[in-house]
């Protein structure tokens, strides 16, 4: 009974039972239970506690009619002590392995009763809470670095997992907006051309490497003063690195503003293409001036790339800005600036909320900048990982100004200047490098290589193959090995070479009969590219095209 209040009435006892008092009582009552079974065994038995026989009854008869009764009042003796004897071994088993199992369960249960009491006693103890409560006659462990206050301040967003307060706050059931990619939207009774996917190719432009003239070139660097811009350009020399060097990744991209005026200003500060033009000394007589990227973005549209991209980024009756077209005055030249950012579809989307250290994670970075750190020979400009990986820096180490090469070729009977960046020279061959990674190394086609390489005019491209940064095979791209790798290819680009060249010539056509002055943009909307002003939407064409947006997105569902 003792030990049942102790177990079961702790509140009960004048004292909080301690470990060792404890298990001194389960050991004293489980020598009391031991002793009892010889006992019991006895008086089932008619012997002694010891084991010696206990002395028999006298049975001297008083006389024959008398011995009888006697010996059946002794047998109705017996029969009745063995009833009682069989009615109380029930709370008793003569097994002393049973009782040794039933004492050790109520020590058991007694001591964790008593572990409950102090979470620093008995012989089970609770986890260790680092200062989470103070209680007299315990010492707090006091850090290095000066007592912590209780509570600790939460460091986290609530809900969330892995993200600290100083990033922003992110609902995980909650995906985030779409990037802005438009200006204004263009409706079909605006617009002034629509061009749709070909169905087929009929007239082909032809384009040699041959043909494709370099004719100036020029260095863009954008510091506290503005844009600066010098000729001629000067890249460095192309060091082929070996492989087994791991390239930094750079943080994710960034979003354009929202906001129309900030939207429309984010692309005003990134024009740079009349500015050096004029630098150079260029002529204005190309029908077209532009640069390298709006010519791949038609091409892509042309070959159905672009298409497939944006439905898989979830864009329904979304519209996309691809060039910004306007004229060159004094000229017939029309200037083709790239608006679409492929960057756009993924930047600040839903981050990574994995385990791992935050400051480690890039959401869709690139290693361009290291890779052309390493391909320049800098292999001594270093950073670590936090598991002390040793990787080739990338932007904090430095960010190196732009070097870009003008082009001139004829296609389809339309005269361009285009402009094409370049990161190094080798023996005076223009080499531009480019990181593909091994996992995704399909989305690398010969026809965007061969495609990239002759509008610009670039000699040698050098690709790093890396696997989650490590570089792991390095090659040296050139016209000649994508054409004898696959000779079908220049037949297929130059069938829609012409397709780009029709378009072209129907934008400048219309162009030429407007009697605006621009600019105008060739915007994506449900695989068809439509010619309309680039200029801020009013508030009736907001309101028009969250309308059309509703119905499209009832449509889709």
């Amino acid at each position: 009974l003792p030990l049942q209040l102790l177990t079961i009435f702790p509140a009960m006892v004048p004292f909080q039972p301690s470990a060792k008092a404890t298990g001194l009582l389960a050991c004293v009552a489980t020598c009391a239970l031991l002793a009892v079974i010889p006992l019991q065994n006895a008086l089932q038995h008619n012997t002694s506690a010891l084991g010696f026989a206990l002395p028999a009854t006298s049975h001297q008869a008083a006389g024959p009619s008398t011995n009888d009764v006697v010996v059946h009042a002794l047998a109705a003796a017996q029969q009745q002590q063995q009833r009682k004897s069989a009615g109380t071994a029930w709370l008793l088993s003569a097994n002393p392995l049973a009782v040794v199992a039933i004492v050790t369960a109520l020590a058991f249960s007694a001591t964790r009763s008593s572990s409950r009491s102090g979470r620093n006693g008995g012989f089970i103890q609770r986890r260790a809470v680092y200062n989470s409560f103070k209680r007299p006659g315990k010492e707090v462990i006091t850090p290095y670095n000066g007592a912590l206050p209780y509570p600790l301040p939460k460091n986290h967003w609530p809900g969330t997992r892995g993200y600290r307060t100083d990033s922003a706050p992110m609902d995980k059931h909650k995906k985030p907006k779409d990037a802005r990619m438009t200006l204004s939207d263009i409706f079909d009774a605006d617009a002034m051309l629509k061009f749709t996917l070909p169905q087929s190719f009929e007239e082909p432009a032809e384009l040699n490497f041959e043909n494709v003239k370099e004719v100036g070139s020029c260095t863009v660097s954008r510091g506290d003063e503005g844009l600066s811009i010098s000729a001629p350009a000067s890249p460095p020399a192309y060091v082929r690195p070996t492989i087994g060097y791991r390239l930094e990744q750079e943080k994710g991209p960034k979003r354009p503003p929202v906001e129309d005026e900030q939207y429309q200003k984010y692309f005003e500060r990134r024009r740079s293409l009349v500015e050096s033009v004029s630098k150079v000394g260029l002529s204005m007589k190309y029908d077209v001036i532009s640069d390298r990227s709006s010519l791949l973005v038609l091409m892509r549209y042309i070959t159905g790339e672009l298409g497939k991209t944006l439905k898989i980024a979830c864009m329904p009756g979304r519209s996309a800005d691809l060039v910004k077209i306007s004229k060159v005055p004094g000229s017939d030249a029309l200037i083709f600036e790239a608006l679409y950012q492929g960057k756009n579809l993924r930047a600040e989307k839903m981050p990574y909320r994995g385990r791992w250290m935050r400051s480690e994670v890039s959401n869709y970075g690139n290693y361009a900048p290291a890779w052309q750190r390493l391909a320049t020979g800098d292999t001594k400009t270093c950073c670590y990982m936090v598991t002390g990986l040793k990787l080739i820096a990338g932007k904090r180490a430095g960010i190196p100004p732009k070097q870009y090469r003008f082009v001139e070729h004829t296609l389809g009977g339309l005269s361009f200047l285009t402009r094409t960046e370049t990161h190094a020279n080798l023996d005076g061959k223009s080499v531009e490098l480019a990181t593909r990674n091994w996992y995704h190394r399909e989305n690398y086609t010969l026809l965007n290589a061969y495609t990239s390489m002759l509008l610009g005019g670039v000699d040698i491209t050098g690709v790093a193959i890396h696997r989650s940064g490590k570089v792991t095979d390095v090659l040296d791209v050139t016209v000649e090995d994508i054409l004898k790798r696959l000779p079908e290819l220049k037949e297929a680009a130059e069938h829609r070479f012409g397709y780009l060249a029709k378009m072209i010539k129907q934008v400048k056509a219309a162009i030429e009969e407007s009697s605006d002055d621009g600019p105008w943009v060739l915007q994506w909307h449900k695989d068809e590219v439509l010619l309309g002003k680039y200029q801020v939407p009013t508030k009736e064409e907001e309101e028009e095209k969250e309308m059309e947006v509703e119905l499209d997105l009832e449509v889709d569902a």
